[in-house]
């Protein structure tokens, strides 16, 4: 069969005006979205992303040529010539994410902007990359370092612990939308809404949307600490196991069908498990299931989403390998990629070992194409993600 990445181009290119009429007809003019990280996999039969991740770190792994881009976009919108405050996470050990702050920071200042850097409590942070205050309330504005009071607040912790009143108070000079972190926001409800786009778009193109997305179910009430609803969750990776099976008949593909089970909420590549067989999520042992059971920040995992399993083609230095597409107001600025030795073609690269590349200058037009594709509908679908009211 012809390559789906190569299906999904002709298609984009036979449809170009219908493809525009439609983003028109379903365009939102809120200004919600800042910038994102979208985590994409390729298997050669089908692409379709598996992370959208809208406090993105991994700044530090741009490169120059990118970063360049980045500086002529926040340009191009506005984003200079002001005082800003980057909210960052108050991390304590995780030294990378404060490398990629520091060159978010840097970015933003080459347009002209003033930045500091702030956290919602007790600053943790002892390197010397830059200096981190706790931000706090003066006068009826937002402040850090007692008398410098932002135009513009970027918000880069994903609020996994929850959401203080002090953001909730000012939260309409906030960017990205302090409704969009995790203590809100639902991966398969979000996903849900790309597959509707998507199938909506697809149908008008004439391709299958199932090369696009992956298939999706959630469990609630779950806990691996006491084994509760995973007969549940078991028979929901039954069903979705045998429907991929279905697809890969259909398609003539030799591969085995799994599914990723991960938290609905959270980033960092935590509470990820690949299973193959629906009686492996029962038969999980007690040091896994204990890994499962904690989130980021300590909270408890009580819901989970099934995502279909996309195996990766794609290899880097010879090791397996993902892309992730690196936007700013929706436009990307870099292509990199994740490899990984330890790790297999089916597993979760996000985790040890991971390795990132800016593979900016040399990817493909075929496969720029069609990433901006699937960045445009990755990022339609934040849009109209039904957020506020939530909490």
């Amino acid at each position: 069969m012809l390559e789906c990445i190569q299906k999904i181009n002709r298609a984009i290119l036979e449809n170009k005006e219908l493809i525009e009429e439609w983003f028109h007809i379903h365009r939102v003019s809120d200004d919600k979205l800042l910038y994102s990280s979208m985590d994409i996999r390729y298997s050669g039969f089908k692409m379709a992303p598996v992370d959208f991740n809208l406090f993105p770190a991994g700044f530090n792994n741009l490169s120059p040529l990118s970063q360049e881009k980045t500086v002529d976009i926040l340009r191009y919108n506005g984003i200079q010539n002001k005082n800003i405050v980057i909210i960052v996470e108050n991390f304590s050990k995780n030294l990378k994410y404060f490398d990629s702050i520091k060159v978010l920071q840097d970015i933003l200042i080459q347009v002209g902007n003033q930045v500091k850097i702030a956290t919602l409590g007790d600053v943790q942070y002892t390197g010397d990359l830059f200096d981190i205050s706790v931000l706090q309330e003066k006068g009826g504005a937002l402040c850090v370092h007692d008398n410098f009071y932002p135009e513009y607040i970027i918000l880069n912790a994903d609020l996994s612990e929850g959401l203080s009143e002090i953001l909730l108070k000012y939260s309409n000079n906030i960017q990205p939308s302090i409704y969009f972190g995790w203590f809100n926001r639902s991966k398969y409800e979000y996903f849900m809404i790309y597959n509707q786009l998507v199938r909506d778009l697809c149908q008008r193109i004439s391709i299958d949307p199932w090369l696009l997305t992956t298939s999706l179910d959630v469990v609630e009430n779950v806990s691996y600490k006491d084994k509760r609803n995973l007969d549940l969750l078991s028979e929901k990776i039954s069903k979705m196991l045998k429907y991929i099976n279905s697809k890969y008949q259909e398609y003539d593909i030799k591969e085995t069908p799994y599914v990723v089970v991960k938290s609905d909420r959270g980033t960092y590549g935590m509470s990820v498990i690949d299973i193959y067989n629906e009686k492996d999520i029962l038969n999980v042992n007690k040091r896994i299931r204990k890994k499962l059971h904690i989130n980021k920040g300590g909270s408890i995992v009580d819901r989970v989403m099934i995502q279909e399993g996309i195996t990766t083609c794609d290899k880097y230095e010879g090791f397996p390998a993902e892309s992730l597409i690196y936007s700013i107001k929706e436009e990307v600025v870099a292509y990199l990629v994740r490899y990984n030795s330890i790790k297999n073609k089916h597993n979760n690269l996000n985790s040890r070992g991971a390795v990132f590349a800016d593979t900016s200058h040399s990817i493909d037009e075929v496969r720029r194409n069609v990433y901006r594709f699937i960045n445009r509908l990755a990022s339609l679908a934040s849009h109209k993600e039904p957020l506020q009211g939530k909490t």
